[in-house]
């Protein structure tokens, strides 16, 4: 808030190049939370998925992974959080809709709880979907395994 009221006082005051760097600013910070989110939630399906990877580790390997990706992983948040949104929206609607009767807000709370439960349980395993993509794209591309080959000369049949 304090942000947007800095921005607007620049702007009615014709600071122009002020506006324009605190401007940049904010959308640089933005971004920056928008792949921050991306990372924390995809970071929950790495230390689910692999036993031993856990907190700043698991936040690590999630970074690895997404590295090739992050448009699509990018997509896959954005997609949860309108989702999200719409559920939240649509809920507010109907609870102004509904201000008289006690129980048609408690039924709608339910219907809310249920809905944005579905939403993330949606989220969740589509993370969980994209890990898995990542790790077998990130596998087949990284395997330094040696294999040990056989010297002795096999008979033809």
């Amino acid at each position: 808030v304090a942000m947007a009221g800095l921005l607007a006082f620049l702007m009615v005051k014709k600071y122009y190049v002020p506006f324009l760097l605190l401007s940049l600013f904010v959308l640089v910070g933005f971004i920056f939370l928008v792949y921050f989110s991306v990372l924390c939630s995809f970071s929950v399906v790495v230390s689910v998925a692999e036993p031993w990877c856990h907190g700043a580790g698991a936040f690590g390997r999630a970074w690895r992974l997404v590295k090739e990706k992050k448009r699509r992983a990018v997509l896959f948040v954005a997609a949860i959080s309108v989702l999200a949104a719409i559920v939240s929206a649509v809920y507010k609607l109907s609870m102004a809709g509904a201000r008289s009767s006690i129980v048609a807000g408690l039924l709608l709370g339910l219907v809310y709880a249920i809905l944005m439960g579905a939403v993330e349980l949606f989220g969740v395993c589509s993370l969980t979907a994209f890990y898995y993509e990542c790790k077998g794209s990130n596998e087949v591309v990284t395997t330094d395994q040696y294999v040990r080959v056989s010297t002795d000369e096999q008979p033809k049949p």
